[in-house]
Protein backbone atom coordinates (compact mmCIF):
# COMPACT_ATOMS: atom_id res chain seq x y z
CA UNK A 1 0.00 0.00 0.00
CA UNK A 2 2.57 2.40 0.76
CA UNK A 3 4.11 1.74 -2.35
CA UNK A 4 1.19 2.02 -4.34
CA UNK A 5 0.29 5.37 -2.26
CA UNK A 6 4.09 7.02 -3.81
CA UNK A 7 3.19 5.85 -7.26
CA UNK A 8 -0.15 7.55 -6.81
CA UNK A 9 1.34 11.23 -5.62
CA UNK A 10 3.92 10.88 -8.47
CA UNK A 11 1.38 10.04 -10.81
CA UNK A 12 -0.65 13.05 -9.85
CA UNK A 13 2.27 15.98 -9.33
CA UNK A 14 3.92 14.79 -12.57
CA UNK A 15 3.61 17.14 -15.62
CA UNK A 16 1.44 15.84 -18.50
CA UNK A 17 4.58 16.47 -20.95
CA UNK A 18 6.75 14.24 -18.94
CA UNK A 19 3.55 11.38 -18.23
CA UNK A 20 5.81 8.69 -20.44
CA UNK A 21 9.39 10.27 -20.01
CA UNK A 22 11.96 7.27 -18.91
CA UNK A 23 14.26 10.53 -17.81
CA UNK A 24 12.11 12.19 -15.85
CA UNK A 25 13.41 12.78 -11.76
CA UNK A 26 10.70 13.82 -9.52
CA UNK A 27 10.33 16.18 -7.98
CA UNK A 28 13.74 17.62 -9.93
CA UNK A 29 12.38 18.16 -12.86
CA UNK A 30 9.27 19.50 -12.26
CA UNK A 31 11.39 22.92 -12.60
CA UNK A 32 11.28 22.50 -16.41
CA UNK A 33 7.55 22.28 -16.52
CA UNK A 34 6.97 25.62 -17.76
CA UNK A 35 10.38 25.79 -20.21
CA UNK A 36 10.07 26.45 -23.98
CA UNK A 37 11.24 23.65 -26.60
CA UNK A 38 13.12 23.17 -29.33
CA UNK A 39 11.20 23.02 -32.68
CA UNK A 40 12.64 19.85 -33.18
CA UNK A 41 12.63 18.16 -30.05
CA UNK A 42 9.77 16.97 -28.00
CA UNK A 43 9.54 17.09 -24.13
CA UNK A 44 10.82 14.14 -23.73
CA UNK A 45 13.91 14.35 -25.42
CA UNK A 46 14.90 18.03 -23.95
CA UNK A 47 15.34 16.24 -20.79
CA UNK A 48 17.17 13.41 -22.07
CA UNK A 49 19.97 15.50 -22.86
CA UNK A 50 19.71 17.26 -20.05
CA UNK A 51 20.09 14.41 -17.97
CA UNK A 52 23.10 13.22 -20.37
CA UNK A 53 24.44 16.17 -20.28
CA UNK A 54 24.72 16.28 -16.27
CA UNK A 55 25.96 13.08 -16.20
CA UNK A 56 28.88 13.17 -18.51
CA UNK A 57 29.90 16.26 -17.14
CA UNK A 58 29.78 14.83 -13.52
CA UNK A 59 32.30 11.72 -14.96
CA UNK A 60 34.28 12.56 -17.85
CA UNK A 61 34.91 16.55 -17.35
CA UNK A 62 35.15 16.36 -13.34
CA UNK A 63 35.71 12.21 -11.81
CA UNK A 64 38.01 10.90 -14.94
CA UNK A 65 40.46 13.95 -15.54
CA UNK A 66 41.40 14.58 -12.08
CA UNK A 67 41.88 11.14 -11.34
CA UNK A 68 44.00 10.70 -14.48
CA UNK A 69 45.42 14.37 -13.64
CA UNK A 70 46.72 12.88 -10.42
CA UNK A 71 48.87 10.23 -12.44
CA UNK A 72 50.55 12.43 -14.81
CA UNK A 73 51.16 15.00 -11.73
CA UNK A 74 52.88 12.38 -9.73
CA UNK A 75 55.36 10.97 -12.89
CA UNK A 76 56.12 14.63 -13.74
CA UNK A 77 57.29 15.48 -10.54
CA UNK A 78 59.39 12.35 -10.63
CA UNK A 79 61.06 13.00 -13.70
CA UNK A 80 61.72 16.47 -12.75
CA UNK A 81 63.03 15.11 -9.58
CA UNK A 82 65.46 13.26 -11.81
CA UNK A 83 66.27 15.75 -14.14
CA UNK A 84 67.38 17.95 -11.03
CA UNK A 85 69.33 15.28 -9.71
CA UNK A 86 71.04 14.69 -13.26
CA UNK A 87 71.50 18.70 -13.25
CA UNK A 88 73.68 18.35 -9.77
CA UNK A 89 75.41 15.20 -11.13
CA UNK A 90 76.35 17.08 -14.27
CA UNK A 91 77.47 20.35 -12.50
CA UNK A 92 80.01 18.14 -10.74
CA UNK A 93 81.84 16.82 -13.92
CA UNK A 94 85.40 17.45 -14.74
CA UNK A 95 84.63 17.31 -18.55
CA UNK A 96 82.85 20.50 -19.62
CA UNK A 97 82.52 20.05 -22.80
CA UNK A 98 79.95 17.03 -22.30
CA UNK A 99 78.56 19.33 -19.08
CA UNK A 100 77.95 22.14 -21.25
CA UNK A 101 75.85 20.19 -23.54
CA UNK A 102 74.15 18.31 -21.44
CA UNK A 103 72.83 21.08 -19.78
CA UNK A 104 71.72 22.38 -22.67
CA UNK A 105 69.22 19.66 -23.29
CA UNK A 106 68.13 19.74 -19.38
CA UNK A 107 67.15 23.28 -19.63
CA UNK A 108 64.51 22.59 -22.20
CA UNK A 109 63.64 19.40 -20.45
CA UNK A 110 63.62 21.05 -17.37
CA UNK A 111 61.24 23.95 -18.51
CA UNK A 112 58.67 21.25 -20.33
CA UNK A 113 58.32 19.24 -16.97
CA UNK A 114 57.59 22.56 -15.48
CA UNK A 115 54.73 23.97 -17.92
CA UNK A 116 53.07 20.16 -17.70
CA UNK A 117 53.07 20.21 -14.19
CA UNK A 118 51.80 24.05 -13.98
CA UNK A 119 49.02 23.45 -16.49
CA UNK A 120 47.86 20.33 -14.89
CA UNK A 121 47.92 22.33 -11.38
CA UNK A 122 45.73 25.32 -13.27
CA UNK A 123 43.53 22.24 -14.60
CA UNK A 124 42.25 21.40 -11.03
CA UNK A 125 41.56 25.30 -10.34
CA UNK A 126 39.61 25.39 -13.63
CA UNK A 127 37.83 22.31 -12.37
CA UNK A 128 37.11 23.82 -8.88
CA UNK A 129 36.07 27.23 -10.50
CA UNK A 130 33.94 25.46 -12.64
CA UNK A 131 32.33 23.19 -10.26
CA UNK A 132 31.50 25.91 -7.59
CA UNK A 133 30.87 29.19 -9.78
CA UNK A 134 29.31 27.02 -12.96
CA UNK A 135 30.82 27.59 -16.45
CA UNK A 136 31.03 31.19 -16.97
CA UNK A 137 33.24 33.76 -18.99
CA UNK A 138 35.71 33.71 -16.29
CA UNK A 139 35.75 30.20 -16.54
CA UNK A 140 35.72 29.37 -19.72
CA UNK A 141 38.51 32.07 -20.14
CA UNK A 142 40.53 30.57 -17.91
CA UNK A 143 40.21 26.78 -19.30
CA UNK A 144 40.79 27.98 -22.80
CA UNK A 145 44.47 30.04 -21.38
CA UNK A 146 45.86 27.16 -19.34
CA UNK A 147 44.96 24.40 -22.70
CA UNK A 148 46.47 27.10 -24.93
CA UNK A 149 49.44 28.05 -22.73
CA UNK A 150 50.65 24.05 -22.43
CA UNK A 151 50.05 23.86 -26.14
CA UNK A 152 52.04 26.63 -27.20
CA UNK A 153 54.52 26.25 -24.55
CA UNK A 154 54.97 22.07 -25.31
CA UNK A 155 55.04 23.44 -28.96
CA UNK A 156 58.07 25.72 -28.41
CA UNK A 157 60.09 23.51 -25.76
CA UNK A 158 59.29 20.53 -28.34
CA UNK A 159 60.88 22.69 -31.37
CA UNK A 160 63.55 23.54 -29.34
CA UNK A 161 64.49 20.10 -28.01
CA UNK A 162 64.95 18.64 -31.61
CA UNK A 163 66.65 22.00 -33.29
CA UNK A 164 69.47 21.34 -30.24
CA UNK A 165 70.05 18.15 -31.28
CA UNK A 166 69.93 18.71 -35.14
CA UNK A 167 72.69 21.46 -34.46
CA UNK A 168 74.29 19.39 -32.33
CA UNK A 169 74.33 15.85 -34.71
CA UNK A 170 74.71 18.08 -38.64
CA UNK A 171 76.49 21.22 -37.24
CA UNK A 172 78.69 20.21 -34.18
CA UNK A 173 81.35 22.96 -34.85
CA UNK A 174 78.48 25.61 -34.34
CA UNK A 175 76.76 24.17 -31.90
CA UNK A 176 79.77 23.67 -29.40
CA UNK A 177 80.92 27.10 -30.13
CA UNK A 178 77.51 29.73 -30.98
CA UNK A 179 74.76 27.61 -28.54
CA UNK A 180 75.57 29.06 -25.55
CA UNK A 181 73.99 27.70 -21.71
CA UNK A 182 72.63 31.59 -21.64
CA UNK A 183 71.54 31.43 -25.32
CA UNK A 184 69.34 28.44 -23.99
CA UNK A 185 68.10 30.58 -21.01
CA UNK A 186 67.29 33.33 -23.17
CA UNK A 187 65.11 31.32 -25.61
CA UNK A 188 63.34 29.84 -22.54
CA UNK A 189 62.28 32.76 -21.60
CA UNK A 190 61.43 34.09 -25.04
CA UNK A 191 58.88 30.74 -25.22
CA UNK A 192 57.31 31.37 -21.87
CA UNK A 193 56.76 34.81 -22.95
CA UNK A 194 55.31 34.44 -26.06
CA UNK A 195 53.13 31.50 -25.24
CA UNK A 196 52.06 33.27 -22.01
CA UNK A 197 50.94 36.24 -24.30
CA UNK A 198 49.37 34.43 -26.69
CA UNK A 199 47.30 32.16 -24.74
CA UNK A 200 45.76 34.98 -22.74
CA UNK A 201 45.04 36.61 -25.91
CA UNK A 202 43.24 33.20 -27.16
CA UNK A 203 41.69 33.09 -23.89
CA UNK A 204 40.21 36.56 -23.47
CA UNK A 205 38.67 36.15 -27.27
CA UNK A 206 37.85 32.69 -27.44
CA UNK A 207 35.72 32.95 -24.03
CA UNK A 208 34.34 36.09 -26.09
CA UNK A 209 32.50 33.72 -28.75
CA UNK A 210 30.59 31.97 -26.28
CA UNK A 211 29.54 34.16 -23.39
CA UNK A 212 29.97 37.45 -25.71
CA UNK A 213 26.75 38.76 -23.45
CA UNK A 214 29.39 39.10 -20.25
CA UNK A 215 32.10 39.55 -22.15
CA UNK A 216 34.81 42.74 -21.40
CA UNK A 217 33.98 43.60 -25.48
CA UNK A 218 31.33 44.20 -27.28
CA UNK A 219 30.81 41.27 -30.00
CA UNK A 220 28.55 40.67 -32.91
CA UNK A 221 28.41 37.45 -35.14
CA UNK A 222 28.71 38.47 -38.15
CA UNK A 223 31.15 41.57 -37.69
CA UNK A 224 33.17 40.00 -34.43
CA UNK A 225 32.73 36.30 -33.32
CA UNK A 226 32.61 34.42 -36.43
CA UNK A 227 36.37 36.42 -37.76
CA UNK A 228 37.84 35.91 -34.58
CA UNK A 229 36.81 32.06 -34.13
CA UNK A 230 38.57 31.13 -38.20
CA UNK A 231 41.52 33.30 -36.91
CA UNK A 232 42.27 31.39 -33.87
CA UNK A 233 41.65 27.96 -35.51
CA UNK A 234 43.96 29.27 -38.88
CA UNK A 235 46.68 30.34 -36.37
CA UNK A 236 46.34 26.96 -33.97
CA UNK A 237 46.20 24.92 -37.36
CA UNK A 238 48.73 26.29 -39.04
CA UNK A 239 51.19 26.47 -35.58
CA UNK A 240 50.19 22.44 -35.24
CA UNK A 241 51.26 21.53 -38.90
CA UNK A 242 54.40 23.99 -38.53
CA UNK A 243 55.84 22.13 -36.08
CA UNK A 244 54.95 18.26 -37.46
CA UNK A 245 56.49 19.47 -40.67
CA UNK A 246 59.98 21.00 -39.01
CA UNK A 247 60.02 18.52 -37.12
CA UNK A 248 59.99 15.88 -40.13
CA UNK A 249 62.36 18.05 -42.20
CA UNK A 250 64.73 17.84 -39.25
CA UNK A 251 64.49 14.04 -38.50
CA UNK A 252 65.02 13.44 -42.12
CA UNK A 253 68.40 15.44 -42.50
CA UNK A 254 69.93 14.00 -38.88
CA UNK A 255 68.84 10.27 -40.61
CA UNK A 256 70.73 11.04 -43.41
CA UNK A 257 73.76 12.74 -41.98
CA UNK A 258 73.73 9.72 -39.77
CA UNK A 259 73.34 7.58 -42.48
CA UNK A 260 76.25 8.89 -43.90
CA UNK A 261 78.86 8.86 -41.06
CA UNK A 262 77.87 4.93 -40.53
CA UNK A 263 78.65 4.28 -44.12
CA UNK A 264 81.92 6.39 -44.04
CA UNK A 265 82.71 4.44 -41.05
CA UNK A 266 82.09 1.02 -42.89
CA UNK A 267 84.21 1.99 -45.73
CA UNK A 268 87.29 2.91 -43.50
CA UNK A 269 86.91 -0.37 -41.64
CA UNK A 270 86.98 -2.39 -45.27
CA UNK A 271 89.70 -0.58 -46.07
CA UNK A 272 91.94 -1.50 -43.03
CA UNK A 273 90.94 -5.01 -43.35
CA UNK A 274 92.53 -5.03 -46.82
CA UNK A 275 95.88 -3.78 -46.12
CA UNK A 276 98.90 -5.50 -47.47
CA UNK A 277 100.19 -8.27 -44.84
CA UNK A 278 104.01 -8.79 -46.11
CA UNK A 279 106.70 -8.52 -43.43
CA UNK A 280 107.16 -5.32 -44.03
CA UNK A 281 103.85 -3.68 -44.03
CA UNK A 282 102.73 -5.83 -40.74
CA UNK A 283 103.88 -3.18 -38.04
CA UNK A 284 102.31 -0.61 -40.91
CA UNK A 285 98.93 -2.36 -40.55
CA UNK A 286 99.02 -2.96 -36.36
CA UNK A 287 99.51 0.85 -36.02
CA UNK A 288 97.03 1.93 -38.23
CA UNK A 289 94.25 -0.60 -36.84
CA UNK A 290 95.50 0.51 -33.17
CA UNK A 291 94.61 4.29 -34.62
CA UNK A 292 91.97 3.91 -36.30
CA UNK A 293 90.69 1.57 -33.70
CA UNK A 294 90.85 4.47 -31.18
CA UNK A 295 89.07 6.85 -33.34
CA UNK A 296 86.26 4.70 -34.42
CA UNK A 297 85.47 3.84 -30.67
CA UNK A 298 83.41 7.51 -29.88
CA UNK A 299 82.40 7.55 -33.60
CA UNK A 300 80.52 4.40 -33.39
CA UNK A 301 79.43 5.57 -29.83
CA UNK A 302 78.11 8.81 -30.95
CA UNK A 303 76.06 7.02 -34.22
CA UNK A 304 74.68 5.20 -31.54
CA UNK A 305 73.84 7.55 -29.38
CA UNK A 306 72.44 9.91 -32.51
CA UNK A 307 70.46 6.87 -33.81
CA UNK A 308 68.66 6.44 -29.79
CA UNK A 309 68.08 10.54 -29.73
CA UNK A 310 66.05 9.99 -33.15
CA UNK A 311 63.79 6.90 -32.52
CA UNK A 312 63.14 8.77 -28.82
CA UNK A 313 62.36 11.94 -31.13
CA UNK A 314 60.27 10.41 -33.36
CA UNK A 315 58.20 8.68 -30.33
CA UNK A 316 57.75 12.21 -29.11
CA UNK A 317 56.32 13.60 -32.28
CA UNK A 318 53.67 10.66 -32.54
CA UNK A 319 52.80 11.34 -28.58
CA UNK A 320 52.83 15.18 -29.58
CA UNK A 321 50.74 14.97 -32.54
CA UNK A 322 48.23 12.40 -31.43
CA UNK A 323 47.52 14.55 -27.86
CA UNK A 324 47.58 18.29 -29.87
CA UNK A 325 45.41 16.75 -32.16
CA UNK A 326 41.89 16.92 -30.25
CA UNK A 327 42.68 21.21 -29.54
CA UNK A 328 42.95 21.39 -33.29
CA UNK A 329 39.73 19.39 -33.58
CA UNK A 330 38.03 21.48 -30.99
CA UNK A 331 38.71 24.67 -32.55
CA UNK A 332 37.43 23.35 -35.55
CA UNK A 333 34.63 21.77 -34.34
CA UNK A 334 33.69 24.83 -32.81
CA UNK A 335 33.74 27.23 -35.53
CA UNK A 336 31.89 25.31 -37.74
CA UNK A 337 28.83 25.01 -35.06
CA UNK A 338 29.95 28.54 -33.79
CA UNK A 339 25.73 29.74 -34.75
CA UNK A 340 24.85 26.72 -32.63
CA UNK A 341 27.60 27.39 -29.33
CA UNK A 342 26.97 30.86 -29.04
CA UNK A 343 24.05 30.84 -28.09
CA UNK A 344 24.45 29.39 -24.18
CA UNK A 345 26.42 32.61 -23.91
CA UNK A 346 23.20 34.58 -24.48
CA UNK A 347 21.72 35.83 -20.92
CA UNK A 348 22.21 34.42 -17.23
CA UNK A 349 21.79 30.44 -16.86
CA UNK A 350 18.46 29.18 -16.28
CA UNK A 351 17.00 25.69 -15.68
CA UNK A 352 14.79 26.92 -18.94
CA UNK A 353 18.06 27.87 -20.83
CA UNK A 354 19.35 24.48 -19.70
CA UNK A 355 16.88 22.59 -20.81
CA UNK A 356 16.45 24.42 -24.45
CA UNK A 357 19.57 23.84 -24.90
CA UNK A 358 20.09 20.34 -23.62
CA UNK A 359 21.81 18.37 -26.41
CA UNK A 360 24.10 22.12 -27.45
CA UNK A 361 25.48 21.68 -23.71
CA UNK A 362 25.98 17.53 -23.63
CA UNK A 363 27.82 18.54 -27.03
CA UNK A 364 29.77 20.65 -25.71
CA UNK A 365 30.85 19.28 -22.77
CA UNK A 366 31.95 15.81 -24.61
CA UNK A 367 34.01 17.81 -26.56
CA UNK A 368 36.15 19.67 -24.16
CA UNK A 369 36.38 16.24 -21.72
CA UNK A 370 37.67 14.37 -24.80
CA UNK A 371 40.01 17.07 -25.33
CA UNK A 372 41.16 17.34 -21.91
CA UNK A 373 41.21 13.68 -21.55
CA UNK A 374 43.61 13.17 -24.52
CA UNK A 375 45.55 15.74 -23.42
CA UNK A 376 45.91 14.82 -19.94
CA UNK A 377 47.28 11.33 -21.41
CA UNK A 378 49.87 13.56 -23.59
CA UNK A 379 50.75 14.93 -20.11
CA UNK A 380 51.81 10.58 -18.88
CA UNK A 381 53.35 9.34 -21.97
CA UNK A 382 55.47 11.97 -22.41
CA UNK A 383 57.62 11.45 -19.34
CA UNK A 384 57.41 7.83 -19.44
CA UNK A 385 58.97 7.92 -22.73
CA UNK A 386 62.06 10.05 -21.23
CA UNK A 387 61.93 7.79 -18.70
CA UNK A 388 62.38 4.46 -20.25
CA UNK A 389 65.05 5.84 -23.36
CA UNK A 390 67.14 8.49 -21.42
CA UNK A 391 70.26 6.07 -20.16
CA UNK A 392 70.96 8.55 -17.15
CA UNK A 393 67.14 9.01 -15.90
CA UNK A 394 66.59 5.27 -16.29
CA UNK A 395 69.89 4.39 -14.22
CA UNK A 396 68.35 6.82 -11.44
CA UNK A 397 64.50 4.95 -12.18
CA UNK A 398 65.90 1.41 -11.55
CA UNK A 399 68.07 2.76 -9.02
CA UNK A 400 64.64 3.82 -6.92
CA UNK A 401 62.60 0.54 -8.20
CA UNK A 402 65.32 -1.66 -6.32
CA UNK A 403 64.92 0.74 -3.38
CA UNK A 404 61.73 0.12 -3.43
CA UNK A 405 61.77 -3.61 -3.27
CA UNK A 406 64.45 -4.44 -1.24
CA UNK A 407 64.13 -1.67 1.43
CA UNK A 408 60.44 -0.36 1.58
CA UNK A 409 58.57 -3.88 0.33
CA UNK A 410 61.27 -5.91 2.11
CA UNK A 411 61.16 -8.28 -1.14
CA UNK A 412 63.81 -10.92 -1.46
CA UNK A 413 64.68 -13.33 -4.52
CA UNK A 414 64.19 -16.89 -4.19
CA UNK A 415 67.42 -18.87 -2.63
CA UNK A 416 67.34 -21.07 -5.78
CA UNK A 417 68.55 -17.77 -7.15
CA UNK A 418 70.75 -16.55 -5.19
CA UNK A 419 72.53 -20.30 -4.53
CA UNK A 420 76.30 -19.90 -5.92
CA UNK A 421 75.80 -23.99 -6.57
Amino acid sequence: MPFLDRFMVSDIDIPYQFANCTYFKYPHDLKYKDCSLSLDMTPCESLKWVHLAKNFRTYFLAIIPFIISIFAIIINLYLLYCLINYWRRCSSENNREYVSGRKKQLIFLINKIVSSIVALITFYVVLLVWKFGSLQYSSASLFIIVGSLSFFTLIGFYFATTLLLYLAIVKPIYYKTKVTIKKCYTIVGIIWFVALSFSILIGVLGATLFYHDTAPISCKFSTCQDPIAISLTSFVGVTYFFVIFEYLIMLNKMHRHTRGKNQLSKIIQNESSSLPTEENDIKKNEIFTQVYNKQRKPSSSSILNNITAMNRLSINLCVFALSKLPFLVLAIVTTVNLHHLASLGELSKTPCKTYHFGKIYFEVEALASTAAIIWIIGMIGDPIIILLTDKSVKEQFRRHINYLKFNIFEWEPLPCFTSKD
